[in-house]
């Protein structure tokens, strides 16, 4: 009916362009997250964290890691470091959606932590990343 929520994904001419110039990046951008992630989970392996699993094909799009003890207790600590670390959903569908029973999205809610990685994360960033996580995983 007419109270049905709608949605508009035109794209601009400018918007589909800029989209089509990073389509052909893609494979660049998936590298350079591959990379990053190899190093974070080499610099963290045995730190008080649990590492995303390696899985073929994954792309990083976040690096989640779970956290023990508070989350908001890392991020500020993070923050301290200058590293925007950060829950990696804001809020879980079924919140948003005003219904209860999933027990596995609060605990992930409660433990889980995204370290910044992105393509274009400089160097000196991802070792700014590295230091932080080093030093607030310990």
């Amino acid at each position: 009916g007419d109270a049905e929520v709608r949605f508009n994904y035109k794209l601009s001419d400018l918007h589909a362009a800029v989209g089509g110039v990073q389509l052909g990046r893609l494979d660049a951008f998936v590298a350079r997250r591959r990379e990053i992630a190899a190093r974070y989970g080499q610099a963290l392996t045995g730190r008080s964290c649990g590492l995303p699993e390696q899985v073929p094909g994954h792309i990083f799009f976040r690096y989640v890691v779970r956290v023990e003890g508070e989350v908001e207790g890392h991020i500020a600590a993070f923050e301290r470091r200058g590293v925007a670390a950060r829950r990696p959903v804001f809020c879980p569908l079924h919140r948003a959606l005003g219904t209860g029973g999933f027990p596995g999205a609060e605990a992930a809610q409660g433990s889980a932590l995204s370290l910044p990685i992105y393509p274009a994360l400089s160097e000196e960033g991802v070792e700014t990343v590295i230091r932080a996580a080093r030093e607030v995983l310990s």
